[in-house]
């Protein structure tokens, strides 16, 4: 998001003392003078910001910026509205015209990602057995054999969903589970990030990844728990800990 970025608002100071005698200023350090109650609420809502951007939220992105009177990150905005017909029609299992549209935004992008299209493909036989249309997901299963012969590593979830055919009520199959809602939003999230990296943008918001940073971090002091290890730790020094 350039234009927050580049307006220095949110940045993290960099004149912060360090008492740490392990080597570089590290990003504890350039935190340590900081509590959570001192927390600038710029740097939250920036981080919330992003991830709603990232997410194809604009109107919640947008309601934020006004509340919040921050200006609209408009660099951001391209391709943002594209991102959000596709999800909602993902979410809404309209699969065929989810896949339409991400042909239109990245033109070459399912066949450069054939595992992706499969998923989406996966995702449309889904919806076909939800709405009970045996012969259309028989049919369609016999359409894309080939494809899924071809990605060995896909074989195994697309037989899950061939499963669900024999079962005349496929809620109480073993794989039910790919009914649910929550199958249809990984996929959303799954082409969204695809189609972020295509466009040369960050495939996953900055919140998620600093999530991932602080469980990374955990995982290293659970295991590596002395003084020496939580110097290295501390002053960015990630490597043999």
């Amino acid at each position: 998001m350039g234009e927050m970025e580049g307006s220095g608002e949110g940045e993290v100071p960099a004149n912060t003392t360090s008492n740490s005698t392990a080597g570089p200023v590290g990003w504890y350090d350039r935190f340590q003078g900081m509590i959570a109650d001192e927390l600038p609420p710029e740097y939250m809502k920036f981080l919330v910001l992003d991830y709603l951007i990232s997410q194809g939220h604009r109107e919640a992105a947008e309601y934020l910026c006004e509340d919040a009177s921050i200006p609209f990150p408009r660099d951001a905005i391209e391709n943002l509205d594209q991102r959000m017909r596709i999800r909602d029609d993902i979410v809404e299992g309209k699969i065929q015209s989810a896949i339409e549209k991400v042909v239109k935004v990245v033109p070459d992008l399912l066949e450069r990602n054939p595992v992706l299209h499969l998923r989406l493909l996966q995702q449309h036989l889904i919806e076909l057995i939800r709405n009970k249309m045996v012969e259309e997901a028989v049919a369609f299963t016999q359409s894309i054999v080939e494809k899924v012969d071809a990605h060995p590593e896909m074989e195994k979830e697309m037989q899950k969903a061939f499963a669900m055919i024999a079962f005349e009520k496929p809620e109480d199959s073993p794989y039910t589970y790919l009914l649910e809602m929550s199958h249809r939003q990984m996929v959303a999230n799954d082409v969204n990030s695809a189609i972020l990296e295509a466009l040369n943008k960050p495939s996953a918001p900055k919140l998620e990844n600093l999530f991932r940073l602080i469980l990374w971090s955990k995982n290293v002091l659970k295991h590596n728990d002395t003084p020496e290890s939580l110097e290295r730790l501390f002053s960015g020094q990630v490597t043999n800990i």
